[in-house]
């Protein structure tokens, strides 16, 4: 039942309960079964077998598989933003905007290939197929980043690489 597509997602208090090297394995293990499988091919049988908990316990800190999934995505969200919000304050002195704007590209780049939990949490929902899913996934996934993207949206306005008024 996808009733809470739409919503944030809000994991029960006992997750928020469980012993921090319980919650990492079932985490782990959700970030690799969704970012190989994406939401639906993902299994939450194969997420209980590999974080040795009961299927059923699954249900106890999640109200479902939805659920589940978007606070995967949201919690790899924010891994990659965190990582990346040092190098998004825009431009240094006398640095072009094409040549910070690479930069930070090379940095994501690096850091994706790195880190292949969240790489493959990124592309599932990023290419989350299903228009009830899809904004759903998409909407965590973008909330973190935005406190980090007026510097970076702004300077080609402000450095003269875009037109003023320009859709930034």
């Amino acid at each position: 039942d996808d009733t809470n597509a739409g919503c944030a997602p809000m994991p029960r208090p006992t997750w928020d309960n469980l012993d921090e090297p319980r919650r990492e394995r079932v985490l782990h293990a959700a970030m690799a079964e969704f970012g190989h499988h994406g939401y639906y091919g993902g299994s939450l049988n194969v997420i209980a077998r590999n974080a040795g908990v009961a299927k059923g316990s699954l249900f106890q800190y999640f109200d479902d598989k939805f659920d589940f999934f978007a606070h995967v995505a949201e919690h790899a969200s924010v891994t990659v933003y965190s990582a990346m919000a040092p190098h998004l304050g825009g431009p240094r002195a006398g640095q072009t905007f094409t040549d910070y704007f690479g930069e930070v590209i090379d940095i994501w780049i690096a850091y994706m290939a790195a880190h292949p939990l969240e790489r493959g949490v990124t592309a599932a929902k990023t290419m989350e197929r299903d228009p009830q899913i899809r904004p759903a996934v998409r909407e965590p996934r973008h909330r973190p980043s935005v406190p980090g993207q007026p510097p970076v949206r702004h300077a080609p306005v402000q450095g003269g690489g875009l037109r003023p008024g320009a859709a930034v």
